[in-house]
């Protein structure tokens, strides 16, 4: 379980390099799906938290508890950078909900999964959130099998009325 992305973007602005910072993270987070599946490995991302949606759209403390209005507050970014911040987010979260999949990783949205309470800042779960991030996921995983035996025994009547169907109707 991985995340990524969000403090590479930041450093992209940081330094006025941000066209080559996502194209790095892109390719980085490319290679670490190549080098899980040739071992063999699944290999899941946490995406990085929509900035017009939770948590960071939100009201929320840094972790001395002083309270911050927006992440331009929280980063000391002027409103061009901001912008420039948000437009990139988008573009890496694009990027990460169609390429990752079709390269075989599987992202988690978990900013949405959790209310604000669950993070010490605009994106970083708490100790408590990554707690409840834990108990998410493993409910999410035996949803996942339990959707997984379902639609397989599924398909399986599916094929043995499909073959028997003469000897369905005989009876």
């Amino acid at each position: 379980l991985i995340s990524a992305g969000i403090t590479d973007i930041g450093s992209g602005i940081a330094n006025s390099n941000l066209p080559e910072a996502e194209k790095q993270l892109q390719e980085n987070l490319l290679a670490m799906v190549e080098l899980a599946r040739s071992r063999h490995i699944t290999i899941e991302f946490l995406e990085i938290p929509d900035p017009t949606k939770a948590p960071l759209g939100r009201a929320f403390q840094t972790l001395a508890g002083t309270p911050v209005k927006s992440f331009e507050d929280e980063h000391e970014y002027g409103a061009d950078q901001t912008r420039e911040f948000v437009a990139s987010v988008k573009r890496i979260r694009t990027f990460m909900e169609t390429s990752l999949p079709k390269a075989g990783g599987i992202v988690i949205d978990y900013a949405n999964l959790m209310s604000p309470g669950y993070f010490w800042d605009s994106h970083h779960p708490s100790d408590k959130g990554y707690v409840k991030l834990a108990q998410v996921l493993k409910a999410q995983k035996i949803d996942s099998e339990i959707r997984r035996l379902v639609e397989a025994g599924y398909k399986e009547a599916q094929r043995i009325l499909t073959e028997r169907a003469a000897d369905l109707e005989a009876l």
